[in-house]
């Protein structure tokens, strides 16, 4: 952890949290910087991500391709009501939830997790159908060095203590090879795995669509 950083969230304490329980992290002040650390610290460290949980739903135009098939419609209710679960939990212990969500999707998808939510949660705006964050240009325009958005996420993860991250949400897709399967590279689930693990322990949640971590036993 970078204990220098979190010296500084604890001097900022004078400045008030931002009051809305979901918060986009490139929003974040220096007290909302310290609610995070804190946070990360009584979950030893664990955080969970949810990448595009809904992406259909909130499409005006979804193409028909990406609405739930028949045969993967009960996982899919089975990850709504997940995160459903989540969202309203109030355990202290229990890990922040970080929601990643198309940018210009963001404000829908506040208005309707923010009247279900029972404690503090983030939202990671990203570029159009890709998991990775987008920076805003007023964010970008102020960094001390050029970095790209999963750059940014991964050093603001670092500098609050996270060292594991459980990742749920759509699409993960399998590729089927001889000795079994693995991660389809293209899809939002198996890009994001590509970006963090080797900053963080990965683990991958039940509470994936339209695969999940058991496919990949078969």
């Amino acid at each position: 952890m970078n204990f220098s950083l979190l010296k500084n969230f604890q001097r900022a304490s004078v400045i008030e949290k931002s009051p809305q329980k979901s918060l986009n992290i490139f929003e974040m002040n220096s007290a909302d910087k310290k609610e995070l650390a804190n946070s990360v610290l009584n979950s030893k460290g664990v955080i969970r991500i949810f990448i595009h949980p809904y992406y259909s739903e909130l499409s005006e135009q979804a193409p028909t391709s990406i609405e739930p098939k028949k045969d993967h419609k009960q996982q899919y209710e089975l990850m709504q009501k997940g995160l459903e679960v989540l969202l309203k939990t109030e355990l202290e212990k229990a890990p922040p939830l970080f929601i990643f969500e198309e940018e210009e999707k963001v404000q829908k998808t506040i208005s309707k997790i923010e009247p279900m939510s029972g404690k503090r949660n983030y939202i990671v705006p990203t570029n159009p159908r890709v998991p990775s964050p987008r920076i805003p240009d007023v964010v970008f325009n102020t960094l001390k060095k050029n970095r790209g958005g999963w750059e940014y996420f991964i050093e603001l993860m670092k500098s609050v203590g996270v060292r594991k991250v459980l990742i749920a949400g759509r699409n993960f897709n399998l590729t089927e090879y001889e000795n079994g399967v693995d991660f389809a590279g293209n899809s939002c689930i198996g890009k994001a795995v590509d970006a963090l693990e080797n900053n963080f322990e990965i683990d991958l949640s039940l509470l994936s669509y339209p695969n999940t971590r058991n496919d990949l036993k078969k």
